[in-house]
């Protein structure tokens, strides 16, 4: 655990970026790669807020170009800066407060399980029936 929670937050962020950047910091001692990763993720978070705080003021459905009724463009950059923020947490390890933990790290769990397998002389469970496929 760090002892790095005078590292002073980037310029710019807003306030959830940066109590985040404190919290992380607090509780990780970060290198230069994962420092690089956190402020962008900071301001992912920032950039979330600031396009629901968008949202929040506009309709969800606008007319298209050809006056057909669609939803708010917003939408799709605000999916995209979520998407965003769960990729940049995954890298750095740490799970957003208000997350849902349900099916996150599945894959990563999945191969290092099979890693650890191969790494042990394990018998295997199933024995292959002669002659069979």
């Amino acid at each position: 655990m760090a002892g790095s929670s005078q590292v002073r937050p980037p310029a710019g962020l807003a306030a959830r970026g940066r109590t985040l950047w404190r919290r992380i910091n607090e509780s990780y001692e970060l290198d230069g790669i994962e420092t690089e990763l956190l402020t962008e993720l900071c301001r992912a978070v920032d950039q979330c807020d600031r396009i629901r705080a968008e949202l929040g003021k506009a309709e969800l459905l606008v007319p298209g170009s050809r006056g057909q009724t669609r939803p708010n463009p917003l939408l799709t950059t605000l999916a995209n800066e979520v998407k965003l923020v769960d990729r940049l947490a995954g890298s750095l390890g740490v799970s957003m407060p208000g997350a849902s933990d349900a099916g996150k790290g599945r894959g990563h769990q999945v191969k290092a399980a099979r890693r650890r397998w191969r790494q042990t002389d394990r018998p295997a469970l199933v024995t292959p029936i002669a002659g069979g496929a």
